[in-house]
């Protein structure tokens, strides 16, 4: 998907000032949402290291473009063939027209993709963490293998993206779905935690898993769908 995008439309580069407004935007969006849902308050400190890191990359160009906006399983089909296919490219509704069209990094995409994961383990019980892991691993492999860039090898790029998305989800689940908000919350504690290795990534391994689900029509992933009916089959 993103390959095809950066192909029909065009890629910018953003330079540090554009890189630091970014950040604060993100830690804008955290002030906010901690005053409105009072869990966050022991992390916020932690979380707000995620984006001072991102500010932080002074003399870095970070390549953007147009991507999905609104990523995560739900905007997935599995078609007849086995095949699969990405839908609602408006990205999120919330957000005014103008920031859903300007170019982003394509992590932000992945990022979705990822926390998606976590909420579909959670979604079973009992919970499957190492589903979950699985499935984020196999994805960034993936993704590796079809683009040519290893999310996971920037990842205080990454960190930043995921813990924007897990303060977005806090304070869409206090709003809209209350027993929900333990999801999210789960994933805040993990990311307010000092940076480590991304999750999913296997320090010292080749990285070289085969599944390609980053297209918007890409055939089967036979890890992801096998991860997928282990979970499914699980009593």
């Amino acid at each position: 998907m993103h390959s095809a995008l950066a192909a029909a439309l065009p890629i910018v580069a953003l330079g540090p000032e554009q890189t630091a407004r970014l950040a604060a935007g993100m830690t804008a969006r955290l002030a906010a949402t901690v005053r409105e849902v009072p869990q966050l308050l022991p992390y916020e400190a932690g979380l707000r290291q995620a984006f001072d890191a991102l500010a932080g990359t002074r003399g870095l160009t970070v390549p953007a473009q147009r991507i999905h906006g609104d990523l995560h399983l739900g905007q997935t089909l599995r078609t007849a063939d086995g095949s699969w296919a990405l839908i609602d490219f408006e990205g999120e509704p919330a957000r005014p027209l103008a920031d859903r069209r300007r170019p982003e990094p394509a992590v932000r995409d992945v990022a979705g993709i990822l926390r998606s994961f976590d909420y579909a383990a959670r979604s079973h019980r009992p919970f499957a963490p190492a589903w979950a892991d699985a499935c984020r691993a196999a994805f960034c492999s993936g993704y590796a293998a079809t683009t040519g860039r290893d999310p996971r090898e920037d990842p205080v790029l990454l960190r930043a993206y995921e813990t924007d998305k897990a303060v977005y989800e806090a304070r869409y689940e206090s709003r809209h779905r209350p027993d929900w908000l333990h999801v999210p919350m789960a994933a805040i504690r993990r990311l307010a935690a000092p940076a480590s290795p991304p999750s999913g990534h296997r320090p010292g391994s080749s990285d070289k898993a085969s599944p390609s689900s980053a297209g918007t029509h890409t055939h089967d992933t036979p890890s992801l769908v096998a991860a997928w009916n282990a979970l499914s089959n699980k009593s």
